[in-house]
């Protein structure tokens, strides 16, 4: 099963590691927006007003939408750009346009793996090399190209300098300055200086890259108009600092901030992306969701006059998981987990891809025309769409296009335990801890081996309690619940009109009939398996309670023996679509599984009464 995923997934790590990255055999992209200087490299229209599909970028395996140009990295790390060719910024030699796209030369020879072009300004780009290694070009005003002065460059030039010897894995080209990451953690920033920009402490420029001292661990970096946000490795913790109009910087006021800053609204979430646009900002979460904060159409509230001094999420994406998002100068684009793509913002040339360009679009919209095409990229340029269907290399597939969930079989099962006894603590040791056993019942059945006797939790190691975390809240899922119960449909769990037919034969059933009453055996087992856990953890937490009753007072009790939290929320799941579902067929006749909730009752009334003794 593990294998299975494999395939269709992309990973990071193997491509850091040298190997061959996983790319779409043939690459769709599509193209929406402004064509005014070729930027789509399609025909002689000025507006695309929706998806079109562009055959030129077809072995693309990354694109960057800059101001008026684009950038296309192949498979085999080589770079094309086409478009306005002025201030050098398409680093072909020239000043001039070009219709088609064409090989940039890198000296040295290098593989990119990544390109971040200026959305504003008069148009410089950097690129990283899958050594880590940092190139620029175009124009150099206010040392943004980092090479010690302000020349315009018109090829790829090497940065040297505090860069020299660091292995760099993220970089951002902002409007007037630009910002790189290095593998250790550090930020490097350098260009225009003025409000703070650049996290020095003051608002001098820089022209090569200069260490940003006061913050560590970094994992990514997006520059803004006049504002840069860092975010941490682990996702916890994103700062921000230079000009704060608008509220920007997300601190709750407009004043400019010369360090970085923590984002204090975002604490206690894990953040995967961060994006700073003219005017605004956003961030992902772990979960999928989109806050956004600054000022107009870009907050995507339904207003383009609107300001948001902290961050805000964005409600007409809360109910869909996002797993990536893009900025340009005044619109941005969001790829959900269905891979739907939503824009919002102004749509003056149709970059929204809304089939016109009629006012901005205030609240997110799914771009049309895209239906049933796995797009998994996404790019906003200045006043252009970008969307096409590669693999990421900086993003696991896995973790979101496809949400780990398990089937409720007995192979599953048999699957999975053999998982688990391979990916544990102590995987290299020479006798690795013990599986989980299987419980048979005299039946024949097997139960549930991923909710192991309570005597036996303690001795399970740091892996395994984490796979019986994945696996368990997998279960969680109403989908798998309702298969439990033998619904027809896996229909959304909160539409509980759904009347459910036998577990058996589910096909040859209309949805919506009713017939004999499901077999609930696989629910009466679980159930019964979560209360032997759950009523063997409670015992021990009263006989803890009674024993050490002056330590719990005095709040230094430990919490490592406690319940497993997942096996609290899996039994609420299901005793929740077990009433609902005896409720609505009406069951006079209380099957096994239900029977046991009235046992539930019963025993909960006995607690009660032990803790009132």
């Amino acid at each position: 099963m593990a294998s299975d995923y494999s395939r269709t997934c992309a990973s990071p790590d193997s491509i850091q590691t040298g190997d061959a990255p996983i790319v779409s055999e043939t690459c769709e992209v599509y193209v929406w927006g402004s064509n005014s200087s070729h930027q789509l490299v399609e025909g002689t229209q000025e507006k695309i007003l929706q998806p079109k599909l562009a055959p030129s970028f077809s072995d693309a395996q990354m694109i960057e939408a800059g101001q008026y140009c684009t950038f296309v990295i192949s498979a085999d790390g080589s770079v094309r750009a086409c478009s306005k060719g002025s201030y050098r910024r398409l680093g072909l030699g020239d000043s001039n346009n070009q219709s088609t796209l064409k090989k940039l030369t890198f000296e040295p020879h290098r593989s990119i793996k990544k390109v971040s072009s200026s959305k504003g300004s008069d148009g410089h780009t950097l690129a990283f090399t899958t050594e880590g290694e940092v190139f620029s070009w175009g124009d150099g005003d206010y040392g943004k190209l980092g090479h010690g002065n302000s020349s315009t460059q018109k090829y790829p030039k090497l940065i040297q300098g505090p860069l020299q010897g660091k292995v760099v894995v993220r970089v951002s080209a902002g409007y007037r300055h630009s910002a790189a990451v290095a593998e250790d953690g550090e930020l490097y920033t350098w260009g225009e200086g003025d409000f703070g920009r650049l996290g020095h402490g003051d608002s001098n420029s820089r022209n090569i890259p200069t260490l940003v001292k006061d913050i560590s661990n970094v994992g990514e970096v997006s520059c803004g108009s006049s504002h840069t946000i860092a975010l941490s490795k682990d996702g916890r913790t994103v700062w921000s600092f230079g000009g704060g109009d608008n509220g920007k910087l997300g601190h709750g006021d407009t004043n400019r901030v010369y360090k970085p800053k923590v984002i204090e609204a975002l604490q206690g979430m894990f953040i995967r992306k961060v994006c700073a646009g003219s005017q605004s900002s956003l961030a992902l979460t772990s979960t999928g969701q989109v806050y956004a904060w600054g000022c107009g159409v870009c907050l995507g509230c339904g207003s383009s006059e609107a300001t948001a001094l902290r961050p805000k999420l964005i409600e007409e994406l809360a109910a869909t998981r996002i797993v990536d998002i893009s900025i340009g100068d005044s619109h941005c684009l969001a790829l959900s987990h269905d891979n739907e793509v939503y824009a919002w913002g102004n749509n003056s040339v149709g970059h929204c891809g809304q089939g016109n360009s009629t006012g901005p679009i205030t609240k997110p919209k799914k771009v049309s025309g895209l239906d049933g095409i796995a797009i998994q990229q996404i790019s906003a340029g200045t006043s252009r769409s970008l969307a096409w269907t590669a693999l990421p290399r900086d993003r696991q597939v896995v973790a979101w296009h496809r949400p780990y969930c398990v089937d409720l079989e007995e192979s599953t099962f048999s699957h999975l335990r053999s998982f688990l006894e391979r990916y544990c603590d102590k995987i290299n040791s020479e006798i690795p801890p013990p599986a989980f056993p299987f419980i048979k019942r005299m039946d024949g059945v097997t139960s549930f081996s991923f909710t192991p006797r309570p005597d036996r939790w303690e001795s399970l190691s740091k892996g395994q309690r984490m796979q019986l975390d994945i696996i368990l809240t997998s279960l969680q899922d109403h989908t798998h619940v309702a298969s439990l119960l033998g619904y027809s449909s896996p229909s959304d769990a909160t539409d509980l009109s759904a009347v459910c037919t036998g577990y058996g034969n589910l096909s040859d059933q209309p949805y919506g009939t009713q017939s004999c009453h499901p077999d609930t055996h696989l629910a009466e087992i679980l159930m019964k398996t979560l209360l032997r856990n759950l009523g063997f953890y409670t015992d021990q937490a009263f006989g803890e309670l009674e024993k050490n009753s002056d330590k719990f007072l005095l709040g230094t009790s430990s919490s490592e023996n406690s319940q497993p939290a997942h096996l609290h929320e899996l039994l609420c799941s299901l005793q929740k679509r077990l009433l609902a579902f005896c409720h609505i067929n009406n069951i006079s006749e209380l099957l096994p599984a239900a029977a046991l909730l009235e046992d539930q009752e019963l025993q909960a009334s006995s607690w009660f009464k032990m803790i009132a003794k």
